[in-house]
């Protein structure tokens, strides 16, 4: 077990972290965090897990957002090898944020409103032309709005300040939105968030009209350089069983049934309940609507599990929901390894035995009868191990082998002697 303070990507810093590790690369992770992305800061405490033989891990965690001194209710905030994702509410609307670990900060953050839930898609710039010109701004960029989206986020990064625009409808009309944190709703057909840290504006355009839109900078505008666009989506829905393979030796299977995915990406990872204890980490990712994966249950010990679906859009998780839980068995102990044979020299003695199913690895320990002396070896999934240092000058010398399976769990042991 690990008790300190530690830092995530050089991005969030944790404190009060517990890691509860297994020899086998896995653990559970607590730990209270405290991030400034500077468009939005956010803290708290989460669980999670690392599973250290693919070097991901993935965490989910209540959170207290604050956005430019705007009230925020019900936020949450996931973390994972790629990148943080928020979600909370504020000024009537529900509100999706995330950053990738590498980009900067606050540029590579952004924040997004959607009907509910939180699934927005990547914010990505549209393709644009020059449309119309305003004396003293640059050229009019056009946004296209698919049918049937019920909110379009168009962002918008100034030089030196916050945008102000009008946008043109398809059907010729301006639309000037309105500031949403000065009328306290981001609630109506063309909102403006303004997220100041970042010289960003948001416009959140709600059951807009099909076509290309055009965003013009109004007079006294800082210049655009910047402009992105991103739409609210369905959310992810996964659900998921685990049951028995007969005849297995402890081996799961899981089921799952993922809908309305598009181009998201769904990872499943089994943890203890309530992130207590010792995990099994990532099983695999659902590549399909329905499937199926295989696997054996992680830790030291059995008890009760969690099967947990974390959702990411272009890298950024968007949520991390328990979808199954199960009963994990006492993982069965090694069985002794047999025939041991030990042979020994004056310094030197040498253990040889037959393998053990199942077994990932051994510990040899050698004693000498005369001397007392004990020496220790752990070796791989080889059948024979050479122990310098302990030989027949110590007197009658006896070994004993221990398997240890995937979890470094030790079997029961096997021993020899050698001859006179």
């Amino acid at each position: 077990m690990f008790r300190g303070t530690g830092e995530v990507a050089d991005t969030v810093p944790m404190a009060n972290v517990v890691v509860r590790a297994s020899t086998d690369g896995y653990a559970d992770l607590t730990a209270g965090y405290d991030v400034d992305l500077k468009v939005v800061a956010i803290k708290g405490d989460l669980q999670g897990f690392i599973d250290g033989t693919k070097g991901t891990f993935g965490t989910t965690a209540s959170a207290s957002v604050s956005v430019a001194g705007v009230p925020t209710t019900g936020g949450r905030f996931a973390l994972s090898s790629k990148g943080v994702g928020i979600c909370y509410s504020a000024l009537g609307a529900s509100i999706a944020g995330g950053y990738r670990f590498g980009e900067g900060i606050p540029d590579g953050v952004h924040l997004g409103a959607t009907l509910s839930g939180c699934d927005l898609s990547d914010f990505e710039e549209p393709r644009t032309r020059a449309r119309v010109r305003q004396v003293g701004a640059p050229a009019g960029t056009t946004v296209s709005v698919a049918s049937g989206t019920k909110v379009q986020n168009v962002e918008l990064t100034g030089t030196g300040g916050t945008p102000d625009v009008v946008l043109k409808a398809p059907d010729g009309r301006e639309v000037v939105p309105v500031d949403g944190t000065a009328a306290g709703s981001l609630r109506g057909a063309a909102v403006r968030m303004t997220l100041p840290a970042a010289e960003r504006s948001v416009v959140i355009l709600r059951d807009p009209t099909p076509g290309t839109w055009t965003v013009l900078p109004r007079e006294g505008s800082p210049a655009l350089r910047g402009v992105r666009v991103a739409r609210d989506v369905k959310p992810v829905r996964v659900t998921a069983q685990v049951r028995a393979l007969r005849g297995r030796g402890g081996r799961r299977e899981l089921r799952y049934v993922v809908r309305d995915r598009g181009d998201a990406v769904v990872e499943l990872a089994e943890r203890s309940a309530g992130a207590t204890g010792s995990a099994g980490g990532v099983l695999g990712r659902a590549t399909r609507t329905r499937g199926t994966i295989r696997f054996v249950p992680g830790g030291l010990r059995g008890g009760k599990r969690e099967i947990v679906a974390t959702v990411s859009r272009a890298g950024v998780p968007v949520s991390t929901t328990v979808v199954a839980r199960y009963t994990a068995p006492t993982p069965a102990r090694l069985a002794a390894p047999r025939s041991v044979r030990v042979t020994a020299t004056t310094t030197t003695t040498t253990v040889r035995w037959r393998a053990v199913g199942g077994a990932r690895g051994y510990l040899v320990r050698v004693r000498g009868a005369r001397s007392k002396r004990v020496v220790a070896r752990i070796v791989g999934r080889s059948r024979r191990a050479v122990v310098p240092g302990i030989g027949t000058r110590d007197g009658r010398v006896t070994a004993t082998v221990v398997a240890r399976d995937r979890n470094g769990r030790s079997g029961r042991p096997g021993s020899g002697r050698a001859r006179r």
